[in-house]
Parts: C-alpha cells; sequence; structure tokens
C-alpha cells in the first residue's frame, strides 16, 4: 500500500481519507460525515448551551468546555477567550492570527498569513499589512504613526494636525497639537502611570508595603523622568510583590543577595538604590564580589562531563582550595583564577585520562601567561596523585629574540630563492636555527639535506640527524 502523504489523513471511523480532520476527540479522528453522525445536538452539562455531543458518552461536554483551564498552546497563557482550537489544544484570541492558513494578498498577489479589511483606509478586500499600511507614516507635528498626507513642504501630517491644527488640553489647559488627542504627552503619561499604580496597590496581600510602593513610584518619577518610569514601574512592580513577604523582618542587603544573587539583583538597581536612599540599606560591595565569583565558579566546574575522571579530578582540587579560604589562606577570586588554567588542561584531554606532562607543555606553550596561575595545581598533583611533573623552564627573553631574528631571516631566505650552493647552505642553517635552536657559525662547515626510506629529510651534524620539515 502506497504511503499517504503528509497532508492527507485518515478517518479513524470510516477509513476515509480526508485533507482536513473535521473533529478530533479523545485521541480518535471523524471526518464530515462521521461526525454529523456521532456527535448529536444537545444541552452541554457545564455551560448549558446547545452543542453537539457525543452520543456514545453521557458526560460529554462541549469543545470549549473540554478547553476550559488549558494554557494557550503559544503564549502559555491560561486566562483568555478561546480565538480557536487546533489539534495540540486552545488557542487565545490574540494567537489565533498565527494559526491561520497562508492566503494571497487581493491588492499585491503576496501570501500572507494576516490578511484584513480595512475600510477606513479604502480596503474593502482582505488586505495584507504591507499594503493596508502604505499610506501610514510619522506625523511630523504629533509623532503620532497614522494614515498621513504630505503637506506643501514635503513633510508628512496626520488628517487631525492638519484640519484642527492646536487644540487645549483637557488637563494642563496647554496647548498642544491636535493628534494627541484630549491630553498632552506629560498628562497622558501621569495618567496611565497613577492608573498603573493604582493596579499594582491592589495586588498586594500586605496592606503596609502600598505607601512603600508608592513613595518609590514618586521617587523614581524624580531620577529617571515620567516618561521612563510609566513603562519601568511596570517591572519594579514584581520585585515589590517578591520582598512582601519579608517587610515584617528589617530587610538587610544579605538578605536580598541570598534571595537573587549579586547577578538578579542587577534587574533590581533602582528598588535597591531606594530602599539604600531612604531606608538605610546598607550595600556590601565585599559580598557582591564573592556571590559574583562563586557564580563563576559554578560555571567553570560545569565545563567538564560529570562523573569522568577528569572531574573527579578538578572536585578534588575544587575542595583543596576550599579549605583554604575557610583557613584564609586566599580568596574566593584566587581560587576562581587558580581553577580557570587547571579546567582548560583538563577539559584537552579525555574524559576518563589522566592529563600528563606532556599535555601540561603543550597547554604553557599556547597559554605562557598561564604558568604562574597553574602552578598550584602542579603542586596540588604532584602531592596528592604521585605524577612525576616539572613545570618548564620558562624561556629567557634573549631566546625570545633570537628565536624572532632566526624565523625573519628565514622568511627573508624563502622569498628569495636561489640555486647555488652558497644559499642552499645558509637555507640549511636558518632551519636548523629555527626549528632545533642550532646555531651554526662556522662557515667550513658542509651541510647536506638527505632523505630515509620514508621521504623524510633531515641534516646530520656532530653525529645526530635533525629532521626538517618539506
Amino acid at each position: 500500500m502506497e504511503s499517504l502523504p503528509k497532508s492527507v489523513h485518515l478517518c479513524d471511523q470510516c477509513g476515509r481519507s480526508m485533507l482536513k480532520v473535521h473533529r478530533r476527540y479523545r485521541g480518535e479522528t471523524y471526518c464530515t460525515t462521521c461526525y454529523y453522525r456521532e456527535f448529536k445536538h444537545g444541552l452541554c452539562p457545564c455551560c448549558g448551551n446547545r452543542a453537539r455531543l457525543h452520543r456514545k458518552h453521557p458526560k460529554a461536554v462541549c469543545l470549549k468546555c473540554e478547553n476550559v483551564g488549558k494554557p494557550c498552546v503559544r503564549c502559555g497563557e491560561t486566562e483568555f477567550v478561546i480565538g480557536k482550537i487546533v489539534d495540540e489544544g486552545p488557542v487565545c484570541n490574540s494567537c489565533s492570527v498565527h494559526f491561520r492558513p497562508p492566503r494571497k494578498c487581493t491588492y499585491c498577489g503576496v501570501s500572507s498569513k494576516y490578511l484584513a479589511r480595512d475600510f477606513k483606509a479604502g480596503f474593502a478586500e482582505p488586505a495584507c499589512p504591507k499594503c493596508r499600511r502604505k499610506n501610514h507614516a510619522t506625523c511630523s507635528v504629533c509623532r503620532r504613526h497614522r494614515i498621513c498626507m504630505t503637506t506643501e513642504t514635503g513633510q508628512p501630517i496626520c488628517k487631525n494636525c492638519q484640519n484642527l491644527g492646536e487644540i487645549v488640553c483637557a488637563e494642563c489647559q496647554a496647548p498642544v497639537p491636535a493628534g494627541y488627542g484630549s491630553r498632552c504627552e506629560m498628562c497622558s503619561l501621569k495618567l496611565r502611570l497613577n492608573k498603573a499604580v493604582d493596579k499594582h496597590s491592589a495586588e498586594f496581600t500586605i496592606p503596609e508595603i502600598v505607601p512603600l510602593y508608592k513613595h518609590f513610584c514618586t521617587w523614581l518619577v524624580d531620577a529617571s523622568g515620567l516618561k521612563k518610569s510609566t513603562s519601568a514601574v511596570y517591572r519594579y512592580h514584581k520585585f515589590f510583590l517578591e520582598i512582601e513577604g519579608i517587610m515584617f523582618a528589617p530587610i538587610t542587603y544579605e538578605m536580598l543577595l541570598s534571595k537573587y544573587g549579586a547577578e538578579g539583583l542587577r534587574r533590581w538597581i533602582m528598588p535597591v538604590r531606594f530602599l539604600s536612599e531612604h531606608f538605610g540599606l546598607d550595600i556590601n560591595e565585599n559580598e557582591k564580589l564573592v556571590d559574583s565569583e562563586h557564580r563563576r565558579v559554578v560555571n567553570l566546574m560545569k565545563r567538564l562531563p560529570d562523573a569522568s575522571q577528569v572531574k573527579r579530578i578538578l572536585d578534588a582540587y575544587y575542595q583543596f582550595l576550599l579549605g583554604k579560604v575557610d583557613k584564609g589562606e586566599t580568596t574566593i577570586k584566587s581560587v576562581r583564577l587558580a581553577l580557570t588554567p587547571a579546567v582548560d588542561l583538563l577539559k584537552a584531554i579525555g574524559v576518563d585520562d589522566s592529563p600528563t606532562q606532556y599535555q601540561l607543555n603543550i597547554y604553557l606553550r599556547k597559554k605562557p601567561g598561564q604558568r604562574a596561575a597553574i602552578s598550584g595545581f602542579v603542586s596540588f598533583m604532584k602531592s596528592q596523585y604521585q605524577v612525576d611533573w616539572e613545570l618548564p623552564k620558562k624561556a629567557t627573553k634573549s631566546k625570545i629574540y633570537a628565536r624572532q631574528e632566526a624565523e625573519l631571516k628565514l622568511v627573508r631566505l624563502l622569498r628569495n630563492p636561489k640555486s647555488n650552493p652558497t644559499y642552499r647552505q645558509r637555507l640549511l642553517m636558518a632551519q636548523l636555527r629555527y626549528f632545533h635552536g642550532l646555531d651554526i657559525k662556522s662557515k667550513d662547515v658542509r651541510l647536506e639535506l638527505k632523505e630515509n626510506d620514508n621521504k623524510d629529510k633531515y641534516v646530520e651534524y656532530s653525529g645526530k640527524r635533525y629532521w626538517l620539515p618539506d
């Protein structure tokens, strides 16, 4: 039997194929014919409205009552008006537009889910958002985005500002552009802020916190301005809702730090500043730094897989460092700086392997600046795991400069190749100096490039072989 396309469904009752499922009920699909045969008109036992109910289920309810209490499958809201019911569950009225099948716009022909009519703008047929807002612009007078016309100077202007000009604000009696409406911008923001404060105040369960919250809102307007405060007050309201449970005890910075952490308190900078200025909240910068360092250490420890050999080594080293912190021999910041190179070294090897001297040398060759930081981990591994590790000798500045000089000389020779014997001798000496640190100054030495059976190239000097790259 050939498989059906993904867009074709089978009715669980009669087995017919259908392009769209007419109804899903208790995990079964119904085509149009089976739906009208199995679902008969009756009164819903929950809401009392007339609806089609399954005839074989005496406790069956209507489709809306069946989805009451379920969250919207898109936004997760629990209290909403059902706008659409899809296979996954109910969809709120605001999100239902996203589940519409795309259709072509009557005017531009582009497929869109968001077709709508706008009779005021002259769109009697469904049009896409781009077509409907084609005549919209930001008014140059009231700064509102709406249908605009063009002035003689080429500036967009809305209908109200064009026809009415300026009007008087109903609150402060100041002249304002007609596009603002009945109030000026400042009076509208004040009204919006007062409504938000009254709404938020009614949500508190402890009456004593209401004056504190209103005091904060007044302070916030003075500190940040009316426009910024009006939008920010909705966010800061959550902070006072969360701390109202500890209002009976004196609020300390340690209590807030234990509840939110240093990272979480960054979201509540303004409320913490308000409590500090008006209620003497002592902000302990040292405690904040310690909490931040603890969080960074936890993130470092998560970089290695659990139940692995390298993680066990790191855990043992971490406990060793914490013991030094308890004795006052180091700080949590030093613990984080000591763990960083240890994590990088352990992460570069297999999860069930142990680090070796060779891997330590490779790590310090890539990150020579971590030599002092990783010395504590090397001492710990030698004492706890009896490894034979030694920190490689630190290269002196003279050796570093000598290698840089050898590199520059080798580059100059390779950029101007020649075929004479003198050039070949100089090139071999430069390669030996750069790759092996062998400085040959005698002009009487004759070097010869040789190959073994594997085509590997080498030079013999003083009874030793020095391999060179191709």
